[in-house]
């Protein structure tokens, strides 16, 4: 579960090394960048992967989705220190306005609390938070290129799709998603995007 940890946008060799990944084979969970980040590992290391349960996973970019023309590395990394700028001028506003949300986010369900929220997005840097969701960018593009080239797992996998997110076309996103990856969908009722955390019983049945 990605908790605002910078590692995650690393290279995946990096986070493979950090964790030190076994000899036999892995079970992955990933929730949100995390599950992202599972997609990635399962399709560039599949024989060190069992199975996968991805809980909407950050969706990646392939090229049907994308709104302007396919960028290539050099762009893409132009686009990754335009958004750390702006990153670098918002977070002062950011870092007051957060507790404002996690009150927003706990009185709508979204998180059950002040335990909750920290759990998701409380580093103690919110301009190291917010910089490192700008730069997971070009990793959306990465694995979305390897999902267009063909990359396949052949691996067991499970998605659980929210039903209650702030925008029902990230449902639409989630399923289609699922249908790239053949994976095996679940719609989760009701629920919203932080229910592994809220509600952690209904993903227990799943790992």
């Amino acid at each position: 579960m990605w908790t605002g940890d910078p590692l995650l946008t690393q290279p995946l060799e990096a986070i493979r090394n950090q964790i030190a990944v076994p000899s036999e084979q892995v079970n992955l969970f990933g929730h949100s960048l995390g599950g992202l980040l599972a997609i990635e590992w399962m399709l560039r290391f599949p024989d060190e992967v069992n199975r996968v349960v991805l809980v909407d996973p950050t969706e990646p970019i392939l090229p049907d989705h994308r709104h302007h023309p396919t960028p290539r590395a050099d762009a893409i990394m132009r686009q990754a220190k335009r958004r750390k700028a702006y990153v670098e001028l918002i977070s002062p506003v950011a870092g007051i306005a957060l507790p404002l949300a996690r009150s927003l986010a706990t009185a709508a369900g979204y998180v059950a609390g002040k335990d909750s929220w920290r759990a998701y997005a409380g580093v103690p840097n919110t301009r190291s938070w917010l910089t490192d969701l700008a730069l997971s960018r070009p990793k959306q593009h990465a694995v979305g290129e390897l999902i267009n080239a063909g990359s396949t797992s052949g691996i067991e996998t499970t998605m659980l799709i929210s039903n209650s997110n702030w925008d029902s076309a990230f449902v639409g996103q989630q399923l289609k998603l699922a249908k790239t990856l053949q994976a095996d969908r679940v719609e989760v009722v009701p629920s919203h995007h932080m229910f592994p955390l809220t509600k952690p019983h209904l993903v227990q049945p799943f790992l």
